[in-house]
């Protein structure tokens, strides 16, 4: 039964980790999508006082690190890994409690 144990045991410390490293990625998108929205604000990330706009200047701002919709899907990719690995913890539970009345 011990090995049982052993799985049990892994998969909940790979779910805890999995649910630290979403929860620092929701933190991190949402830092993405506030400095996103200020350098759209304030015109990108190099303002500058031109009145045309070529589209290589709005392709390199799309691609920028700061870019509100990458943020946006990495939020949302954070909140579906944390769901997954919050599952994984209940279904280890599950599974310890059910061995507990199964020995009990």
């Amino acid at each position: 039964m011990s090995n049982l144990s052993i799985a049990g045991s892994t998969a909940l410390e790979a779910a805890m980790t999995g649910l630290n490293r979403a929860s620092n990625d929701l933190g991190a998108a949402a830092g993405q999508v506030v400095q996103g929205t200020v350098e759209a604000i304030n015109g990108g990330a190099s303002s500058s006082t031109a009145d045309t706009v070529a589209l290589s200047d709005v392709a390199a701002r799309v691609r920028s690190e700061n870019s509100v919709e990458d943020g946006l899907i990495d939020s949302s990719s954070a909140g579906l890994i944390y769901t997954a690995n919050a599952a994984v913890v209940n279904t280890a539970q599950e599974t310890q409690q059910s061995l507990f009345d199964i020995i009990a």
